[in-house]
């Protein structure tokens, strides 16, 4: 019975670091920080998965699409987002897809190499592999697995 009741704890305390939905305040907050650097904020359509690391990560990844100055959908793009309470106790979501000395969007490429890190399983480039499984590892985080490597 007592190994049980230990097996049952190991595994709560596992399920407990698992992925895990936004929650509808997150969401509210990731939302409109990519909004906010969109040509069309309305036209904006979220593909939003778990939060995949969130007791070893403040980083959310998700997707966007939303028209561009011709009118027409961009297609899906990446963003990267640090969610985290603020000092009056507010979920905010700042971007992490921007330069902070230049202010200039991040490639496609650098923004994949940030939520790779942070748990997500998705493509980069060879030349970040170890590095991102380097920060992975840092984090107690699974490394990423060589067939998301792309050339």
């Amino acid at each position: 019975m007592k190994n049980l009741i230990v097996t049952a704890l190991i595994g709560l305390c596992a399920f407990s670091s698992h992925a895990r939905p936004l929650t509808d305040s997150e969401k509210q907050a990731v939302e409109s920080s990519v909004k906010e650097h969109l040509k069309d904020p309305d036209s904006a359509k979220f593909y939003h998965g778990d939060f995949p690391y969130p007791d070893s990560s403040y980083v959310y990844c998700g997707q966007v699409n939303a028209k561009n100055s011709y009118g027409g959908y961009a297609g899906k793009q990446l963003f990267s987002n640090f969610v985290a309470l603020n000092k009056n106790g507010v979920i905010v979501a700042p971007s992490l897809d921007y330069s902070r000395s230049s202010g200039e969007q991040l490639d496609q490429e650098i923004i994949s190499v940030t939520c790779a890190s942070a748990g997500y399983d998705i493509p980069i480039l060879r030349k970040y592999f170890k590095e991102v499984n380097k920060s992975r590892k840092e984090n107690g985080i699974p490394e990423l697995s060589k067939a998301y490597i792309k050339n």
